[in-house]
């Protein structure tokens, strides 16, 4: 990625990313009255991928495929590591059965939308410790579950995840999506600094997990669009890349990186590949 600045001595500085032909222009950043290069190159890089690169690509092809299933192949570590499943497939319909045969009315309907999404996995980072399922919603909370688990955000964002635990049936915990000002409202410290670390600013969100005590996990996720290149530039050696087929790329939807609040360091990396039925 090559970056060009312009009229550095005005207000109205810009930078201009470009690749491969293509080019996004956004505003210079100040910090402490002194160009901020690192956060007005992470920002213009995070709105050309949104413009022209693996965020567009994404959103492209979900444009193309509106309406059909889908299933999200995550990979962390070189491996897969879950799928992610429509509830209307055959396959989503039989583990909302375990759901509802395990967990009946913990929610009121698990069914509520043909787009939830559903799936069997084995613990490969923290916070989980047993096989488990995870549940998605396709809404924000319920009221009923903000204050079953004492959340206090003031907006969430349109999915939350239930981690249902198959051993110790009493052990549900949530994670709930804020978009990057509700964080910062929240928890400032924790997501200046994971903005700090993660390559791209500005196209990234959040996702915070509370147990069945209602407290918040240390492990907190910070989801990006970037392309593999970019990515893979970033994270290593420190990380290791959690697909190296370049074939997946195609399907690439987003990037989920792990940061622990108590070490300061972004632990793990996650890779989702959307593939769409039909």
């Amino acid at each position: 990625m090559k970056y060009t600045y312009s009229d550095l001595t005005s207000p109205s500085a810009t930078i201009t990313a470009e690749k491969d032909g293509l080019t996004t222009t956004g505003p210079v950043y100040l910090k402490n009255g002194t160009i901020d290069y690192d956060k007005s190159e992470k920002a213009v890089l995070g709105a050309w991928e949104m413009f022209v690169g693996a965020g567009y690509k994404h959103f492209t092809y979900r444009h193309h495929n509106e309406g059909k299933k889908w299933r999200d192949d995550v990979y962390m570590n070189g491996q897969l590591i879950r799928q992610d499943i429509n509830i209307s497939t055959d396959a989503g319909s039989a583990i909302v059965d375990q759901l509802e045969a395990g967990w009946d009315g913990f929610i009121p309907n698990y069914r509520t939308r043909s787009s939830n999404l559903v799936s069997e996995f084995s613990p490969a980072r923290p916070p989980y410790t047993n096989d488990s399922i995870s549940f998605y919603e396709q809404n924000p909370p319920s009221d009923a579950l903000i204050s079953q688990f004492e959340l206090d955000y003031e907006s969430y964002l349109p999915w939350y995840g239930l981690k249902f635990d198959k051993v110790d049936n009493s052990n549900v915990s949530i994670k709930v999506v804020l978009e990057s000002g509700e964080m910062h409202r929240a928890h400032a410290d924790i997501a200046e600094k994971i903005e700090s670390k993660i390559p791209v600013w500005g196209n990234h969100f959040f996702a915070v997990i509370y147990d069945s005590d209602n407290e918040m996990n240390e492990n907190v996720d910070v989801y990006f669009h970037a392309s593999y290149d970019v990515v893979r530039g970033w994270a290593e050696p420190d990380l290791r890349m959690p697909h190296t087929d370049n074939s997946y790329n195609n399907n690439l939807w987003i990037w989920g990186a792990v940061y622990n609040t108590t070490s300061n360091k972004i632990t793990h990396l996650k890779s989702y590949i959307r593939y769409y039925e039909g």
